[in-house]
């Protein structure tokens, strides 16, 4: 939820000082902004109204904007401080497209993991097991380590706790409102009401945390700062001089403030819209070069996963003593170290094959009629981007086969003459594959 809510002015040292609050909401594992998500619209139009009313305003100067960002409790302990670095960086640049304000009147400090926003807002529920809840939250470290391994966590409890049905109700309704930055501006001087009223004439400073539809409502509560009040001493430490009068800045009319829409596509982690691949058209050269035809289609799941499709088709006899036909499946689920089709994978592959081969003058080999080839097995490759629509693919796999076969005398319309069983294990995948990948334009993650 994103709102906004502006104090009254106070006294300090006969410097007029008022605390202004704004909340920007992010999507799961998102760090960009969405204006669709919550009230991120509103506040943005909030925040690009009072920095007008500050343009317009000669006497009154921001002092300092200091962000707070949070995320939510899915995560482990190195994403959650990445979502909350990157999103400190998100608001940091949407404040300083819509301000111009200088890097040094921008603190940034996070928030960590929002269990004290979670707290509040279970207590002031009324749902299931909220009792229960409060006291694991209470009473469990957020995390346990023994000799260097992770034995328990709050996170854990609350997913083991009555077979997980209070946490994902947690999970769909109260985690999406704590991944938020929080922004506070501080600044000196007089601005009209309507300028503090921002946009919407009559509005009510007090907002919905969610609809829950168990009566939970978080109101929003005017926040009154004093200059020499900030309790951080590192912020204070470092924002000294900009806390000085001689340092304030005030927005003068000759600064060109970005409209709000373009704002928003820059607002995000200095990272501009980019190519999402999220498919893969593919041939083996390799299998073209011994004259077999073959495609392949490769699927995104997943940032870190894929599923690969690859179809073998040989419909060829040359003579009698040379035929290779052919048609087989092998699909592979990928892991990917980095992301989908960046470097390095694993697979774990499935063989499907029916077969007539031929290489002498003795033999034809046929798959059974009761079932073709099939095995299982593991692969290893790594993806060269070439272009951003084109890569070369590498790829090795070993694993294992089970062939059912008949033998036939290799003459026009030899009889059968044996059938057999083999077992094979050994290579089962070799490829150099030319990727074409289709992209969609994504916002920078």
């Amino acid at each position: 939820m994103a709102l906004l809510a502006f104090a009254k002015p106070v006294q300090a040292q006969d410097v007029h000082e008022r605390s202004d609050r704004t909340r920007l909401s992010y999507g799961f594992r998102e760090t960009g902004l969405d204006t669709a998500i919550m009230r991120n619209s509103y506040s943005i139009r909030k925040l690009q109204s009072f920095f007008d009313g500050v343009r317009q305003t000669p006497d009154v100067s921001v002092k300092k904007v200091v962000i707070t960002s949070f995320a939510s409790m899915e995560g482990d302990v190195i994403s959650n401080k990445r979502f909350v670095s990157e999103r400190n960086t998100t608001a940091r640049n949407l404040v300083k497209n819509l301000s111009g304000l200088p890097d040094s009147l921008i603190i940034c400090t996070e928030g960590g993991v929002a269990w004290e926003q979670l707290r509040d807002s279970v207590d002031r529920s009324d749902m299931q097991y909220r009792e229960e809840i409060l006291y694991i939250i209470d009473n469990y470290p957020e995390e346990t380590w023994q000799d260097g391994t992770l034995v328990d966590s709050r996170r854990k409890r609350l997913m083991d706790f009555q077979g997980g049905d209070p946490y994902r109700y947690l999970r769909a309704r109260f985690f999406p409102h704590f991944r938020y930055s929080r922004i506070r501006i501080i600044y000196t001087g007089n601005l009209d009401e309507k300028t503090l009223s921002g946009i919407e004439e009559n509005t009510v400073m007090t907002d919905r945390a969610g609809d829950y539809g168990d009566g939970l409502y978080v109101e929003i509560e005017q926040d009154t700062v004093s200059v020499q009040e900030p309790q951080d001493s590192t912020i204070k430490k470092d924002t000294a001089a900009a806390l000085q009068p001689a340092d304030t800045i005030a927005l003068q009319d000759t600064i060109a403030l970005p409209d709000t829409a373009k704002a928003v596509k820059t607002a995000g982690t200095d990272r501009p819209m980019e190519k999402l691949p999220i498919l893969g058209v593919k041939t083996n050269a390799i299998f073209l070069f011994a004259g077999v035809a073959n495609a392949g289609v490769e699927a995104r799941i997943g940032k870190h996963f894929s599923i690969d499709f690859p179809v073998v088709y040989s419909p060829y006899t040359i003579k009698n003593n040379y035929r290779l036909r052919a048609l087989a499946f092998q699909p592979e689920f990928r892991f990917w170290f980095k992301g989908y089709t960046e470097g390095h994978f694993l697979g774990l592959t499935g063989n499907f094959a029916w077969f007539n081969i031929a290489l002498s003058n003795n033999n034809r080999y046929q798959d059974s009629a009761d079932r073709p080839l099939m095995g299982a097995g593991i692969s290893y490759g790594y993806s060269w981007k070439i272009l951003p629509s084109l890569s070369l693919e590498f790829t090795i796999g070993a694993g294992y086969a089970n062939i059912h076969y008949d033998v036939f005398y290799n003459v026009e319309n030899g009889i059968q003459y044996n059938s057999g069983v083999k077992n094979y294990w050994g290579l089962t995948k070799a490829g150099i594959s030319v990727v074409y990948i289709i992209n969609i334009n994504k916002q920078g993650r």
